[in-house]
């Protein structure tokens, strides 16, 4: 906690997080994989998709587990753990990537794809209740949200803001886990979502800023900027294994916690709405699920995609994976400036 002990400037620590853990990540990324590789946590390649995935089936997963792992190294060392907002969203941090990293076990130990949606979806909502609860009672919630491309707020009774907080952060969580079907597109648009964060972030614990951009000023919500830095660290040396083609996958242990900080963030960071702006990518990929799924049902059997997620679909329709990732990431890109530049209304 270098915090703690010299009066480093917040974005001085980002950078040193950031840095720290992209440089251990790198460094131990084939140690990380030769281990993953000896405990025998391969990807099993569902019989249903793409056949140009099936050479996949055995590559090491679980890799977002030491996502997590090097981000809290660098959290520990250079972020103030007596902010309770950096705690809260460590501890949000820690026990969705443990949710994933036992889904991750399950698939190995048994012949089922790890837990069942209905198992995955209970925990997801119990884990997301008791954090919300206990941001309630140590740091409160604010009932309203921010409008995009206004200067207004929508105000919610306190019981349906709670509701809306749970599936923030459980519909996040699973639609960054519906992305992470093909190298490189996941952890490339969580890198964008959480450099989007930052700013969010960075500007809602300025007390100058946030009044001037008529945003929800949160008093010590700048110091999880040092954990979102150092997770785009952490995701900058995974991508350097897990570009096409992987030598690893991130796995549920990083698809779920990943997503379920984005969507925590931004609920103590007040950008809530932003968030599904910025994530545009991943709303999109979850959205074709549930279209492709509703009129399967519907139509007994037929499809509108050739394959959900929409990322194969396009696979299907003969674009190649490293296209695919590449032109999605420059939609992220571009969804990105559009939710910057929606903070200021006038």
């Amino acid at each position: 906690m270098l915090a703690s002990l010299f009066d480093y400037k917040i974005m001085e620590r980002a950078i040193a997080s950031s840095l720290i853990s992209l440089i251990i990540f790198i460094f131990f990324g084939s140690k990380i994989i030769n281990f993953l590789k000896s405990i025998g946590l391969g990807q099993k390649v569902s019989q249903w998709g793409p056949k140009s995935h099936f050479s996949k089936e055995g590559t090491p997963t679980a890799g977002g587990f030491f996502i997590f792992l090097t981000s809290f190294i660098a959290t520990i060392i250079f972020g103030d753990l007596t902010k309770p907002y950096l705690t809260l969203s460590l501890l949000t941090f820690a026990l969705f990537t443990f949710l994933g990293l036992l889904d991750d076990v399950l698939k190995k130990k048994s012949k089922k794809r790890g837990l069942t949606i209905s198992q995955k979806f209970s925990l997801q909502i119990l884990i997301s209740l008791i954090i919300i609860g206990i941001t309630y009672k140590f740091v409160g919630l604010k009932p309203s949200l921010k409008i995009p491309y206004t200067d207004s707020f929508l105000d919610l009774p306190m019981w349906l803001y709670i509701i809306l907080c749970i599936f923030i952060i459980v519909g996040s969580s699973n639609a960054v886990n519906l992305t992470d079907g093909i190298d490189g597109l996941a952890g490339g648009h969580a890198l964008i979502s959480f450099a989007v964060s930052t700013v969010f972030l960075y500007l809602s614990g300025h007390l100058i800023f946030a009044k001037y951009l008529n945003l929800f000023f949160v008093n010590g919500i700048g110091e999880v900027v040092i954990l979102c830095s150092a997770i785009q660290g952490a995701i900058l040396g995974f991508l350097w294994w897990n570009s096409y083609p992987a030598q690893v996958f991130m796995g549920d242990s990083g698809s779920l916690s990943l997503g379920a900080l984005l969507g925590y963030i931004s609920i103590i960071g007040k950008f809530e709405l932003f968030l599904p702006i910025f994530g545009f990518l991943f709303v999109v990929e979850a959205v074709s699920v549930i279209i492709q799924v509703a009129y399967f049902k519907i139509t007994k059997g037929k499809r509108v995609f050739r394959m959900a997620p929409l990322h194969h679909h396009f696979e299907l329709g003969g674009t190649s994976e490293p296209k695919v990732t590449a032109r999605f990431l420059i939609i992220g890109i571009i969804f990105a400036a559009i939710a910057l530049f929606g903070i200021k209304g006038k």
